[in-house]
């Protein structure tokens, strides 16, 4: 349900944009190997992590 969810922005850099009770989006800085290295779990406890209340984007 998450990874589906990463876009890319540049080579190193991915994005979730915010959906659900995400209040940001979740920026990932990792190169391919290290992306398809993580499993859902990663992406979903940074959209969690997104989702707290007082979290806000700079």
């Amino acid at each position: 349900m998450y990874a589906e969810k990463v876009k890319r922005r540049s080579e190193c850099q991915w994005v979730i944009e915010p959906f659900g009770t995400m209040q940001v989006p979740v920026v990932v800085y990792a190169d391919d190997e290290l992306m398809r290295g993580m499993d859902e779990q990663v992406y979903k406890q940074a959209a969690n992590v997104a989702s707290l209340p007082g979290v806000v984007q700079g």
